[in-house]
């Protein structure tokens, strides 16, 4: 119910082109509960995980609230391996990823990629080891 809670408390907060998104996404980094035992999961991330989801796959000029959403998403998978299917990000995750890497491209080696910083990439790592395996695993 926390979760719930939190969700509606700063949910009008995630406007992406203001500046108390960045305030939202800290606080969803920092609150939202990811431990939960599969049978609450439905009061914690199966609440919230589509959402975000959709809004990181949605914002592509690299917004400062990003890494957040990188932050909570490799934790979620972290404390939940085997419990999300991951299948229908893994493209997006790692096109994103391999765009914030910032690595030469063509035969002139233009640098195509993102105006900010990239992912951490020890945070990108947690998550992808994390999704590993899941419900459509086989």
């Amino acid at each position: 119910e926390s979760s719930a809670e939190m969700l509606e408390e700063w949910r009008p907060l995630l406007c992406p082109f203001d500046v108390t998104t960045c305030k939202a996404m800290s606080y969803f980094e920092m609150f939202l509960p990811t431990t939960l035992p599969p049978e609450h999961h439905d009061k914690g991330f199966k609440l919230w995980l589509d959402e975000l989801l959709k809004m990181w796959d949605n914002c592509h000029n690299c917004p400062s609230w990003e890494q957040n959403l990188v932050n909570l998403f490799a934790r979620v998978a972290l404390d939940n391996i085997g419990y999300i299917d991951w299948s229908p990000w893994v493209s997006k995750l790692f096109t994103r990823l391999l765009r914030s890497l910032n690595l030469p491209v063509g035969s002139k080696q233009l640098q195509v990629g993102r105006a900010g910083g990239g992912y951490d990439v020890a945070v990108a790592g947690i998550w992808i080891v994390s999704m590993m395996g899941g419900p459509k695993s086989e």
